[in-house]
């Protein structure tokens, strides 16, 4: 029943589209539930009757990325042999959210643990502290017991550090291969979210004006949780490595260590390349002694890099020397070849833009069978006997060579009045004021009174939003009701909005989002410069492209029409400058509530 819930809910996630949640830019979330776990990766089968249960704690550094610290305990009994294993382990785990602004929002994650396994009723009984590598699948259901509360499904692949789990050492293993033991673990539980930090602007409508233009005292800005990227950049890094086995003939545990330094071309804020020198040192107490000097080149992509915390993959091959010695197929022999690399990490951006912690894990699949000194038929998780071992990868980078800052880290603010200090300028006529903003840098003060005057320029009474959502509430559904949108403007015979549109269309948009049921015709109207045949068919593009603009902002397609009537419908003299002004509009029509 639980596997089944389970599942349920994590692929829902993928068929709800239109529910949406706040997103604060950073917050806690403590959570508990329980778990249903199974063998997959071992010669042992389950019983049905498993059962278990977990804490977690869990830092939202941004809206996508979480750390997330889980203590758990799992109970596995098989039937085929008869196995008894108690697990309690504590993972690391990071998780990177695919759409926060969703409130059934889909997650995957990857992450270590550190195992106590306890393995009874079996021919060969036993107790090891191990670690564990954990790949997740996830879903959160937002506020679905109440403000705060949520619902958490996951479904976990665990692939242990050792072939004990099910009592029995064999040639089965899981996900990463090299006969390691693994299972899957179902879970579902409740999540508190708690310190939340302010609304992010990267989900949020409109952010509005941020400051109050009589203030002399800065005001708290909105904050968000980006960093500086740049459009292309040069990166440097050094670190430590620590080598572990995985697709080998041998499972022990090792005593190894290593190092890296690397250099990184981005060609963009997503995409890099990285050339990669290594060195690393496996010791087995079964034997043998192993030493790689090589270097690896793979392609770096980032899946948010204005983020604080920027998850990465990468894929790759490189060359290496292997060294191995006391081996059991041969004594001691040296080999030149290649690898291929899967690599999966996240940069840290939390204290500077400069510089950041990197942490990393590399799957290397090997050329050859001999890195663990005996040649058989267990290799790594693509098939076939060649070798396999990861590599956990931390270290420090920074930049060398920075390029222009990156437009993709540009959010829209509103309009930032920030009255910090007023100073006469030399260069500025006599008697003007000049205002520097927080950042420096030097700007007129916003002249209010020439904005409103150019509102009632065009149109009666100034814009009162709220009685406009006022009037579309009262008159939803008689078909009478009609919205109209002043001073949306385009570019020049073009249906391109112009940036001074945004704060209109934002409102409007969050008027539509709070009415979810509200559907509406958008209506082009245009002046009548310019034959009859392209005004409508401009007045057309112009709605369409207000239609595609609220669709970005999260209204529903289908519940937007458009339409364009050129000069049809004029509601000013076309013979005046001030009558053609108010025919260029936009107007919606409310069909129903």
């Amino acid at each position: 029943m639980l596997k089944n819930l389970t599942f349920f809910i994590v692929f829902a996630a993928a068929l709800i589209t239109d529910v949406y949640a706040q997103v604060p830019t950073d917050s806690w979330g403590f959570g508990f539930g329980v778990g249903y776990p199974r063998f997959i990766g071992s010669e042992a089968t389950s019983r049905e009757i498993n059962y278990g249960g977990f804490l977690s704690i869990q830092r939202d550094f941004s809206e996508h990325v979480s750390l997330r610290l889980k203590p758990a305990y799992s109970r596995i009994e098989g039937n085929t042999p008869k196995v008894g294993v108690d697990l309690m382990q504590v993972a690391a785990d990071i998780l990177f959210n695919f759409n926060p602004r969703l409130n059934i929002s889909p997650y995957i994650g990857l992450g270590f643990s550190a195992t106590y396994q306890d393995v009874k009723n079996t021919v060969n009984p036993n107790t090891t502290l191990d670690y564990q590598s954990n790949i997740y699948l996830g879903a959160y259901y937002r506020n679905a017991l109440g403000k705060d509360w949520g619902l958490k499904a996951e479904v976990g692949i665990h692939t242990l550090g050792n072939d004990q789990l099910d009592g029995i050492t064999g040639p089965l293993s899981g996900l990463l291969g090299g006969g390691r033991d693994s299972y899957l673990n179902f879970e579902f539980g409740l999540i508190k979210t708690f310190g939340k930090g302010p609304e992010s602007k990267l989900f949020s409508l409109y952010p509005g004006v941020t400051g109050s233009g009589d203030s002399k005292e800065p005001e708290k800005k909105r904050a968000h949780s980006l960093v500086t990227a740049y459009k292309t950049s040069w990166q440097m890094g050094i670190g430590a490595l620590l080598p572990r086995f995985t697709g080998t003939d041998i499972v022990s545990p090792e005593e190894s260590y290593g190092g890296y330094i690397h250099f990184t071309r981005y060609f963009s804020e997503y995409v890099g390349l990285r050339i990669k020198p290594y060195y690393a040192y496996f010791t087995l107490k079964k034997k043998p002694e192993t030493t790689f000097i090589g270097s690896n080149l793979d392609l770096i992509y980032k899946f948010v890099p204005c983020e604080p915390v920027s998850p990465y993959v990468g894929l790759g091959g490189g060359f290496y020397y292997m060294d191995v010695k006391n081996g059991t197929s041969f004594k001691d022999k040296s080999w030149i070849d290649y690898q291929f690399n899967l690599t999966m990490g996240a940069q840290w951006n939390l204290f500077s833009d400069n510089w950041s912690i990197a942490t990393e894990v590399m799957y290397h699949t090997l050329a050859n069978d001999n890195a663990d000194g005996l040649i058989g038929p267990v290799g790594g998780m693509f098939g076939g006997p060649h070798d396999a071992y990861i590599s956990f990868n931390m270290g420090i980078n920074f930049y060398l060579k920075k390029g222009e800052k990156s437009d993709e880290c540009t959010i829209y603010d509103g309009l930032a009045v920030k009255y910090i200090e007023k100073e006469k300028q030399p260069d500025q006529p006599s008697g003007k004021d000049t205002v520097k903003i927080v950042d420096g840098k030097v700007y007129e003060p916003i002249d209010y009174s020439k904005i409103e005057e150019i509102v009632k320029k065009y149109r009666q009474d100034p814009v009162d939003y709220k009685k406009i959502e006022q009037i579309v509430k009262e008159n939803a559904g008689k078909g009478s009701a009609n919205w109209v949108l002043m001073n949306i403007n385009f570019d020049f015979a073009s249906a391109t909005i112009r940036s001074e549109s945004y704060p209109i269309l934002y409102n409007a948009a969050q008027i539509l989002i709070d009415n979810p049921k509200m559907t509406v015709e958008i209506q082009g109207h245009t002046d009548n410069v310019g034959g009859s045949e392209s005004n409508v068919d401009l007045s057309l593009k112009r709605a369409e492209a207000v239609r595609n603009f609220l669709i970005s902002k999260g209204v529903a397609g289908t519940r937007l029409t458009a339409k364009g009537y050129g000069a049809t419908l004029p509601v000013g003299d076309n013979a005046t400058a001030e009558g053609r002004a108010m025919n260029r509009r936009v107007e919606f029509k409310v069909l129903s509530k």
